[in-house]
């Protein structure tokens, strides 16, 4: 098998509640943004190239809500367990705007989580010459990401948001992703670890990502999390 030489782990999802759980009972944000992109990359670390590079892809609602546009609330910062614990079955009526809200913080609070995984796993590839940024693309509106969004707000994120691509802090696909694929390539940026980069420009994550204890009980509740699921190869540190 030849050995991978650039990793793109761009897989994330947004819910408008927070009951909703995976296949293995973690609340399902958390689940996506952070616990199978620790998996998937823990299953492919043994198959990396030595100078492969990883890209992680972050976000802007880990610094706040300000800088979302207020479209996102700010992210709260928990043990990972009660981070990866979903809210339980409502006993009655909800308000779709409280709902909504919790879903809003999931996923704002799965971004600051993913964004302080990165620096464990930058250090832990750059002990093998490997690297790994986080790249964030800015606001994308019009894609998938709103598909949970009642009809109407979803056709308002689908046609009419996609202008504010203009503003920035904004972007539109096609150009974030060629800011994506570059920094994944080394095109641009070919030197940088462990690094920030926003649509293109290096900048420098919030620094609370930066926390040891937090990094440090993150990274021990993840590869609890995952033991059972990884290929054998990879659980013993060797190659397939």
């Amino acid at each position: 098998m030849h050995p991978v030489d650039v990793v793109l782990l761009n897989a994330g999802a947004q819910f408008t509640s927070r009951r909703r759980a995976g296949a293995q009972g973690h609340e399902l944000t958390f689940t996506v943004n952070v616990i199978a992109q620790h998996l998937l990359l823990r299953g492919l670390e043994p198959l990396l190239a030595p100078r492969a590079h990883a890209v992680l892809l972050g976000s802007s609602t880990h610094r706040g809500k300000q800088a979302s546009f207020n479209l996102v609330p700010d992210p709260q910062w928990r043990d990972p367990e009660d981070l990866a614990r979903a809210d339980p079955t409502a006993d009655g009526p909800t308000r779709f705007a409280d709902e909504r809200e919790q879903g809003g913080v999931a996923y704002a609070s799965s971004k600051l989580a993913l964004v302080t995984l990165a620096h464990e796993w930058a250090e832990r590839l750059a002990a093998s010459g490997r690297r790994l940024n986080t790249y964030d693309p800015g606001l994308v509106a019009g894609t998938g990401l709103g598909r949970d969004m009642p009809a109407s707000m979803y056709w308002v994120w689908k046609y009419l948001m996609p202008a504010m691509s203009v503003l920035p802090g904004a972007s539109t696909p096609r150009a974030t992703a060629r800011h994506a694929v570059r920094l994944a390539l080394g095109d641009a940026h070919g030197s940088l670890n462990g690094g920030y980069v926003e649509i293109g420009r290096v900048t420098r994550a919030e620094p609370v990502t930066f926390a040891t204890d937090r990094r440090e009980r993150l990274w021990t509740w993840l590869e609890d999390a995952v033991e059972e699921y990884l290929p054998t190869y990879a659980a013993a540190g060797g190659s397939p």
